[in-house]
């Protein structure tokens, strides 16, 4: 994946004055979810501690085990870094799939919606 295209996928902007990291995995292929991480690990890692809010879109979005292994680790690693964290685009085993994800990487403050709307409205009312 081209870095114009990883850009597009792992974004800054504001939402009421908060600063939300998009994290779009929508309809990616496994291979491009690697990618994505990846360039966005290294984008909240720079980050300060509990400085920042994540949206993370999963619609239509391939995975299988190794890839769920890496979202936990991924989920692990940025914790001190997030105030909060919500997901878009969870439908049917997916919901399980990161409920477990948000209980073995200890994320309490993630939550799952069915729109962008509701995930930003939850996401500026939290605090850490």
């Amino acid at each position: 994946m081209k870095k114009s295209e990883l850009m597009k996928r792992a974004k800054f902007s504001k939402h009421e004055n908060k600063m939300v990291l998009s994290l779009n995995f929508a309809n990616l292929e496994i291979d491009e979810a690697y990618e994505v991480i990846n360039y966005s690990a290294a984008i909240i890692e720079q980050m300060p501690k509990n400085s920042i809010y994540t949206l993370t879109n999963i619609t239509d979005a391939n995975y299988n085990q190794d890839l769920i292994s890496a979202l936990k680790k991924f989920a692990q690693k940025n914790k001190p870094h997030v105030i909060a964290g919500a997901v878009i685009g969870v439908e049917g085993i997916k919901k399980t799939v990161f409920n477990t994800i948000f209980k073995i990487a200890g994320r309490k403050n993630m939550r799952m919606f069915s729109n962008e709307d509701d995930a930003l409205t939850w996401l500026v009312t939290q605090h850490r």
